[in-house]
Parts: structure tokens; C-alpha cells; sequence
């Protein structure tokens, strides 16, 4: 509401009428790029939606009510961030899928409410466009492989399990040395 935030609520908490806000639903992916132009912003998401068209996906393309729009695709299942990282970069061309802001599809990632007003404009976020509206889409299992694949190399490795030789290194220190008053 304006420039005024409050702490999270769910919607049985609060007035829904002056909730603007809401969570990335887990089975969606909000795409939107950040130029300094509406109109560049616009001519993007055009782009983008034209091709989720051309390959029959059901999608929603928003007005934020600021510079800004967002493509709405859902799935038919949960979609993490790096599935939907995947899924762009194997759907849009790269120099499309790099403009994507990709903080939109975090978890915790909050986007403005459609057909509520944009917190700094005022302005309705109002759609522009859908295709099969109320259709999901299946994730391409194809891109499951890679999608295990990129989290793979994010895992840090453990360090590899040492066998007990019959000391404790912190029971030896103690033993050994005084520890400092207090600890």
C-alpha cells in the first residue's frame, strides 16, 4: 500500500482489498525482463509470448502498471527455480532468455497482484493477453535430465569421512592446554 509494508499475513489474516502483493504460485513461472523503457519491456514480452504461442503453451501476459510486464506460464507440477531457468533458456532464444529477471522465480519472490493497483504508480495491473486461458502445460521431461544435472554441480561435496584412531583431537587439546575463563 503505497510505501507503507507490513509483515507477512496469510489471506485469512488480512484485508483483501488493500493486499497488492502475493507469492510466486509453486507451479508458475513469471517471465519479465527490467529495461529502462516500457515500450523495449513491452516489444520483449510480445516476443516471448509470440513464441510460447507458437509452441501452443496456455500463458497470461500482464500490464504490471509500471514499466514492466509479466508472462504468466503455469505447470502442471512444481517448478523450482533452476526448472525454470531450464525450460527458458531450452524455449526462448539465449539473448531473450538472458534478459529474464530471474529473482522472479525464487521461492519467496513477491510480484504485484493482478487487478490491483502497481505500488508506486497507482496503475491496475491489468492483462494484455492469454492463450488457453485456465490450461497448464507439461513440463518437458527431457529437461529433467538437465535440470539434475545443473543442481548436481551446485551440491558442494562433503568432505570424505576419516576413521577413528582412537584419540579426539578436541578431548586431546583440552587435556593439553587450559581454556580460556567462561568457554
Amino acid at each position: 500500500r503505497g510505501d507503507f509494508c507490513s509483515k507477512w499475513r496469510t489471506r485469512f489474516e488480512s484485508d483483501m482489498d488493500k493486499v497488492n502483493y502475493r507469492s510466486r504460485l509453486p507451479n508458475e513461472a513469471i517471465l519479465e525482463t527490467d529495461f529502462l523503457e516500457k515500450r523495449t519491456n513491452f516489444e520483449a514480452m510480445k516476443e516471448a509470448a509470440r513464441i510460447l504461442h507458437d509452441k501452443g503453451y496456455s500463458y497470461q501476459l500482464w500490464d504490471t502498471g509500471g514499466k514492466g510486464y509479466h508472462l504468466h506460464v503455469p505447470f502442471n507440477d512444481w517448478a523450482t527455480k533452476a526448472m525454470i531457468r531450464t525450460w527458458a533458456y531450452a524455449t526462448f532464444p539465449k539473448p531473450l532468455a538472458d534478459s529474464f529477471d530471474d529473482a522472479n522465480w525464487g521461492e519467496k519472490r513477491l510480484i504485484g497482484m493482478e487487478n490491483k493497483p502497481h505500488r508506486k504508480t497507482g496503475n491496475l495491473k491489468t492483462l494484455v493477453e492469454e492463450n488457453k486461458p485456465l490450461g497448464y502445460n507439461d513440463y518437458p521431461s527431457h529437461l529433467l535430465e538437465k535440470v539434475m544435472a545443473w543442481e548436481a554441480t551446485k551440491q558442494k561435496t562433503s568432505p570424505k569421512a576419516q576413521g577413528f584412531h582412537g584419540k579426539c583431537a578436541v578431548c586431546e587439546h583440552a587435556t593439553q592446554h587450559a581454556f580460556p575463563g567462561g568457554t
